[in-house]
């Protein structure tokens, strides 16, 4: 596919839909003594 046909079809994209964990994140938890959880993310990686 050229650069200008790709080009085209990319701009008809409206939405993208993808898990976060694991793709924003490296997938690490960190569960704290109570049991609580939170995972580490990237601040880069926000929107």
């Amino acid at each position: 596919m050229t650069d200008s046909k790709l080009s085209v079809r990319a701009k008809e994209i409206d939405l993208i839909v993808y898990d976060f964990d694991g793709v924003m994140t490296d997938n690490r938890v960190i569960v704290f003594q109570d049991g609580a959880e939170a995972v580490v993310v990237n601040r880069a990686d926000g929107l």
